[in-house]
């Protein structure tokens, strides 16, 4: 029992640290499990069929295109018009930070900005074209006798919000987020010139936003509110996925369920997967565009340098490390049954070509997170 035990544990790190956290959930209470279940349940939205239907014929290429290049008139062509009737799109004052000086929104308006939109919309539609599958192939990994427990113990679905309040609650969470980048932004201790999208200043030192810089404030409002409920999209398919890893503990060691199968059937999971690495890596590259403005004593750098660092190198990973750590113990069971010998592989899920890209983002991640971190220490530290 004890070697079997022993060879059920990944030869990975991560999937050791999923195993671990695995062991130490089952061993927990149901005081303790229930509410985690209702948190993770009440966050993610519930999602209709008829979304997924809706959603099923759109063209990824072309929706990416057309949300990119609206993206680009409201991010850099809007705020070119205004900057240049506000006096703000370059000029010689030292105090004033110009439009076509400030590097940093130039590459996020251009660039990181469009491309996070047009990525989060695509993460946003995948969930709602791929949901209903992937709920369809976790209940047919179950048996009727799996299906009779689950009937007559508590229950492993729980209430969860519709889509006009998740769309409600992006909007408080996008609407502190802009506030509190606002206020920092406005403060003169925090910057050190004026930026671009200020009206006017006052005598003792006051900035005025004026219209300009109300269409600033809902311009970065509305990034935040897409990305956000991007985020609580994605937490669906998160929550799904685990689920169909549950679903893989409990199936016996006579089934025959292939590799393939489970890829297959796991494909909308892959899809959101990658779009989210690549979400969190244009976010990465936004932080790092965030330095060059040189933010000193801000709350908003520092913890946003943290949760993207949480959420790109694990969280967004913990699905799939989950899954193929139940495919690894379930080909273990079968391999202990038929009494074979033969070396279990530790699989992965993803298909080679999105190893590969994925392989790139972490690495660009990573190089990226060192660098804007040494930034943020030597501005706020070092001087």
């Amino acid at each position: 029992m004890k070697k079997e035990k022993e060879l059920s544990t990944p030869p990975d790190f991560k999937g050791l640290i999923i195993y671990w956290f695995d062991l130490q959930y089952q061993s927990s209470p149901n005081w303790i499990k229930r509410p985690l279940k209702i948190l993770f349940f009440g966050l993610s939205p519930d999602i209709p069929t008829n979304f997924s239907n809706f959603f099923r014929n759109t063209k990824d290429k072309k929706a990416f295109f057309w949300i990119w290049a609206i993206t680009f008139f409201f991010c850099f062509v809007v705020n070119f018009i205004l900057s240049a009737q506000n006096n703000t799109l370059y000029g010689i004052d030292p105090n004033r930070l110009y439009f076509l000086q400030d590097w940093a929104d130039l590459l996020e308006y251009t660039i990181l900005c469009p491309t996070h939109v047009a990525i989060a919309s695509l993460l946003i539609v995948e969930v709602f074209r791929g949901i209903s599958d992937l709920n369809e192939f976790n209940e047919s990994l179950r048996s009727k006798e799996q299906l009779d427990i689950l009937s007559n113990n508590e229950p492993e679905y729980y209430r969860s919000f519709n889509i006009p309040a998740t769309l409600f609650i992006s909007f408080l969470i996008s609407t502190v987020a802009t506030i509190s980048f606002m206020k920092e932004s406005l403060d003169i201790n925090n910057y050190a010139k004026y930026f671009w999208y200020i009206e006017h200043i006052t005598p003792n030192g006051e900035q005025i936003l004026g219209s300009f810089g109300l269409y600033y404030t809902f311009l970065n409002f509305a990034l935040g509110y897409i990305v956000v409920f991007a985020v609580l999209m994605y937490l669906r398919i998160f929550v799904v996925s685990i689920q169909i890893g549950n679903s893989l503990s409990k199936i016996e060691a006579t089934s025959k369920l292939q590799f393939n199968d489970l890829k297959k059937g796991l494909a909308p999971f892959i899809n959101g997967y990658l779009y989210a690495k690549i979400l969190a890596l244009l976010y990465m590259l936004n932080w790092y565009t965030w330095q060059w403005s040189n933010p000193r004593n801000s709350i908003n750098v520092l913890a946003f340098g943290l949760a993207l660092l949480l959420c790109g190198v694990f969280i967004i990973s913990i699905p799939r490390y989950f899954i193929q750590l139940k495919w690894y113990q379930l080909t273990i069971r079968q391999a202990n049954f038929k009494r074979k010998n033969s070396l279990i592989v530790y699989e992965d899920i993803r298909p080679k070509k999105i190893i590969y890209i994925v392989g790139a983002i972490d690495f660009l991640f990573g190089i990226t997170f060192i660098t804007s971190l040494l930034d943020y220490l030597s501005s706020n530290f070092l001087r």
